[in-house]
């Protein structure tokens, strides 16, 4: 996925200011007629990637389902720094993630899921 340390992403700026001031930063990645994303605060982040804004990264996911439908997500690994184990958090960053599609005029196709 692509960083963004400034919480600018090709769409736009994500979401406001934390509460301590700081950017997000935003991970994303190119989806069908839109992007996936995950932004989170932590300046142990922001460091580890500070050499790597614009660039991309390996960013590993959890994915959590009940009878074959996907339930939920969470965040694996970015860059090996390791976020969580299975349903266990092992970094506590405060974050939020979704899904923006661009207004191209065409639909979204249904099997274009950013998990």
């Amino acid at each position: 996925m692509y960083v963004a340390l400034n919480g600018h992403a090709p769409w736009g700026d994500v979401g406001p200011e934390w509460s301590d001031g700081s950017l997000p930063i935003v991970l994303y990645r190119r989806l069908g007629d839109g992007y996936c994303y995950d932004t989170f605060q932590s300046e142990e982040l922001r460091r580890r990637l500070a050499s790597k804004d614009g660039h991309t990264v390996e960013v590993e996911y959890n994915n959590f389902s009940d009878f074959g439908k996907e339930r939920s997500y969470n965040v694996k690994s970015v860059d090996g720094l390791q976020l969580s184990d299975g349903q266990h958090t092992l970094q506590d960053f405060e974050r939020f993630g979704g899904q923006i599609l661009e207004n191209t005029g065409s639909s979204a196709r249904a099997a274009d899921s950013c998990r």
